[in-house]
């Protein structure tokens, strides 16, 4: 036997800073952490999984003391059989701004998706590998009886404090005077 879709709960999976809590049917979301300095630029690693090519996403917004949004970033994740490196630059900050907490939440489904795909084993793809007396014949780490979504899998996540070349003023050329 086998779940049907209709007799699951289904949400995207998300990697966030901040806090989570779960108390019988109440879930409890705290996004962010304190955070005082004000970066410039998040770069990551990331191998995506998609199941009917849904895409991921990440998003980061610092905000002030006052809950208001100082600056952001927002990238979209596709298919990647390989790590790949990404990096996103946050919008301008207004002078004198000051960051008093830091959003950081990787998706492994857009959340404009409100029922994600997950691929559901049935018939032999149910089958682990166990012999008749319930031993595994197989590699123990090949499970294959449950019920996934799409994949995100993230690295190495850095910020950046050094202005990316696009945020660098230009000098002007100056005429020489004869």
């Amino acid at each position: 036997n086998h779940p049907e879709i209709g007799d699951l709960t289904v949400a995207a999976g998300e990697l966030f800073l901040g806090s989570y809590s779960y108390t019988g049917s109440t879930e409890s979301k705290d996004y962010g952490i304190s955070f005082g300095s004000r970066p410039l630029t998040v770069s990551f690693k990331y191998m995506y999984t998609p199941v009917n090519n849904e895409t991921g996403e990440v998003s980061i917004v610092l905000l002030n003391s006052n809950g208001e949004k100082i600056s952001e970033g927002f990238m979209t994740l596709s298919a990647s059989s390989e790590m790949k490196e990404r990096n996103i630059i946050l919008s301008i900050y207004g002078f004198g701004e000051k960051a008093a907490k830091l959003q950081l939440i990787f998706k492994s489904v857009s959340a404009s998706i409100k029922n994600p795909s997950i691929n559901i084993p049935t018939g032999s793809a149910l089958d682990e590998g166990f012999g008749s007396r319930g031993d595994k014949i197989k590699n123990p780490n090949d499970y294959k009886a449950f019920a996934k979504g799409s994949e995100l899998i993230i690295d190495d996540v850095k910020l950046g404090y050094d202005p990316p070349a696009t945020m660098r003023p230009v000098a002007k050329k100056s005429k020489s005077i004869k």
